[in-house]
């Protein structure tokens, strides 16, 4: 008996809950068997795959290259979901095997099995290895699970979940195995001002986020998002807890002090498992060596946090003028702040910053990222920022090609003014192409799938932003507005009332819970969650706009009225705002569905990105029973989207 080896990709398959079901019923149990053996063989014949081996309810095969038995695992998976279902788990590896005439043998064999056993039903798993070879396939979207502890195996092996649509995407606490220490997880805490200018804090905070630029471009070296990072700014937290709130294996924190064209950073490394510091330096610089400085540091923390991590990715510096590059941190400074006021001063200095450097793609791709945030909020008229974030997008990517954030401020001014939704999904992906596992990215799918209404994938894309990003309000919000469009009311609530203890004092996921209690029919608690908001902003025609809503749904037609007057006089007097979406659902909850209907065509002529949120659940609801809201889909591009809606509300 001569065995012979291969390279192989080698795919385990197991039926979740199979010995109950024979326990409990073995006619259904062998009808799920067959069915699985039915399509599993025709899958393997379509795919090229060899079936090695059956055992009870699983299977044992290999592929010749790890694309095809990924495509074969979509495949089956998105079959199993059609009547009558299979909850089944696949596991695939790649690896060195031995095969005979008695079957196939390697630490591959074993992987693949630790791998399958690992998952979860309608899922596929995939090793790190697996991984690297179907990564560039752009059809084929991943996340990391994180690194685990197999049994048997020497190594930790890191492990993906194939996120496709209609596959089953797991939270990393649902994989069956121990995990392993996140070896190679890092996060850049935001560095102390120890400048005498308290001013300068723009600078010290922009030093921590191109830190975390540069440390991103290192293969094999996962990077905590700035958002979740920066939560602790200010707060004397050990450095332990620190780790597990992030889930972190190393943390790099520092100071900076800067006089005049002189800079002093101290940077230190620390081990989140035990507090213990291993290494620390301080470094004294001209600012013109800033650039060299920061890829000094992060080489510095490469080597430290694993050998041999040198292959980077060629990503241009936002500037190497010196004064230009100051004015683009405190752009980031103000815009990391998320509020409207704020933006206005981002971009006044990012366009300080072009000033002196045109070539600044960096803050081409910023500038169009404020005017897109404050279109989409109804803070501008978009009528008069549309051309300037086509503008500054295009020009961010001519200078630099590999910036996501240029292609999701595109696909956002596509997504909520043009109404272009192909092209803006083209731009989504074209950023998860370049940044996999940019929760910035994922958050931008989640805006585009609740527009086009696909409720699970809305919920998934917002649960794979939280990942990378597990401590950003924003992010945290994005959830629990997307269970509630997906109308999961109770894990909606519950996803609220968290990012409300996160922060008391925003007020954007208050207004989520009041629009949660008005889905669920009690529109006086609704009412008093938009009367807080409306006396905490305390200025006639502001924060209203919810508290009309409520009104009108409850039947006080004339108090609901009055509101509605002060928003007409707050849009007579401020021309830059848009508030037709607020007078259309005004007007919609209080019975006059013509004038509901003239703001709202308002706001279409006007392509004013405020009308996807009426096109939402539950805001939806004051519409649905009218043909003049099917009609407005229709010129929009989105009436086959919501064509199950309409059949509901027939």
């Amino acid at each position: 008996m001569t065995a012979t080896r291969q390279l192989a990709a080698i795919m385990f398959t197991d039926m979740e809950g199979y010995t109950a079901l024979m326990q409990r019923n073995e006619q259904a149990a062998i009808e799920r068997r067959t069915r699985h053996r039915e399509v599993f063989e025709k899958t393997m014949a379509d795919h090229g795959g060899k079936i090695i081996q059956y055992y009870g309810d699983g299977t044992l095969s290999i592929f010749s290259s790890a694309i095809h038995a990924v495509n074969a695992g979509l495949e089956m998976q998105l079959l199993f979901r059609k009547e009558p279902q299979v909850p089944l788990r696949i596991g695939i590896h790649i690896g060195d095997v031995s095969i005979d005439d008695s079957g196939v043998y390697g630490d591959g064999v074993n992987i693949a099995s630790r791998i399958e056993s690992s998952a979860v039903a309608g899922s596929v798993f995939i090793s790190d290895k697996v991984f690297d070879e179907i990564k560039n396939q752009p059809q084929v979207n991943t996340i990391s699970m994180g690194f685990f502890e197999l049994k048997n195996v020497i190594r930790p092996v890191e492990i993906f979940a194939i996120i496709n649509e209609g596959l089953t995407v797991p939270q990393r606490t649902d994989v069956k195995v121990k995990a392993a220490e996140a070896m190679n997880k890092l996060a850049v805490l935001p560095f102390v001002n120890m400048s005498n200018d308290a001013d300068n804090e723009y600078f010290s905070d922009g030093i921590a986020e191109e830190l975390i630029n540069s440390l991103a471009k290192i293969d094999g070296l996962q990077l905590t998002c700035r958002t979740s990072a920066f939560s602790f700014k200010g707060k004397n937290q050990d450095i332990r807890e620190i780790g597990k709130a992030l889930n972190v294996s190393k943390v790099l924190a520092g100071s900076v002090r800067k006089s005049g064209n002189r800079v002093r950073i101290n940077a230190e490394l620390v081990n989140t498992s035990d507090g213990y510091q291993l290494w620390s330096e301080t470094f004294d610089r001209n600012l013109n060596d800033i650039f060299e400085l920061q890829d000094e540091i992060a080489g510095i923390i490469a080597n430290r946090m694993r050998e041999q991590l040198v292959s980077k990715t060629a990503f241009a510096e936002p500037s190497q003028n010196i004064e230009a590059y100051e004015f683009y941190l405190k752009g980031l400074f103000f815009f990391n702040k998320g509020i409207p006021v704020d933006y206005h001063k981002a971009i006044h200095f990012f366009e300080e910053a072009l000033k002196l450097d045109s070539y600044c793609a960096n803050g081409h791709a910023m500038v169009a990222s404020c005017y897109a945030a404050l279109a989409a909020t109804g803070n501008v008229n978009s009528a008069t920022v549309i051309e300037k974030v086509r503008a500054a997008s295009r020009n961010a990517i001519r200078l630099n090609s590999q910036l996501p954030q240029a292609y999701l401020s595109l696909a956002m001014m596509q997504l909520y003014f043009e109404f272009q939704f192909d092209d803006a999904l083209k731009n989504i992906n074209k950023a998860l192409l370049i940044a996999p596992h940019s929760s910035e990215a994922h958050y931008v799918a989640s805006h585009y799938y609740s527009v086009v209404n696909d409720k699970n994938r809305m919920v998934t894309e917002a649960e794979l932003a939280l990942r990378s990003d597990p401590l950003s309000l924003m992010k945290n919000k994005q959830l629990g507005e997307a269970l509630l469009y997906a109308q999961r009311l109770d894990e909606a609530e519950k996803q609220l009332l968290k990012t409300i203890e996160m922060d008391p004092a925003w007020r954007t996921p208050v207004e989520k819970l009041a629009f949660l209690y008005q889905a669920k029919g009690d529109f006086q608690r609704s009412l008093e969650y938009w009367d807080l908001i409306r006396q905490a902003v305390n200025q006639p025609g502001k924060g209203i706009s919810g508290y009309v809503i409520a009104l009108g749904l409850l039947g006080r037609k004339e108090e609901a009225y009055c509101c509605l007057e002060q928003l007409h006089r707050r849009a007579e007097n401020d021309s830059k705002i848009d508030l037709d979406s607020e007078l259309a659902n005004g007007y919609a909850a209080s019975g006059d569905m013509d004038k509901a209907f003239y703001h709202l065509n308002a706001c279409y002529e006007k392509r004013a990105g405020s009308i996807m949120f009426c096109l939402r659940f539950p805001v939806n609801l004051l519409y649905v029973k009218d043909e003049r809201f099917w009609q407005m889909l229709e010129k929009m591009g989105l009436k086959n989207y919501y064509e199950q809606e309409k059949k509901q509300n027939a």
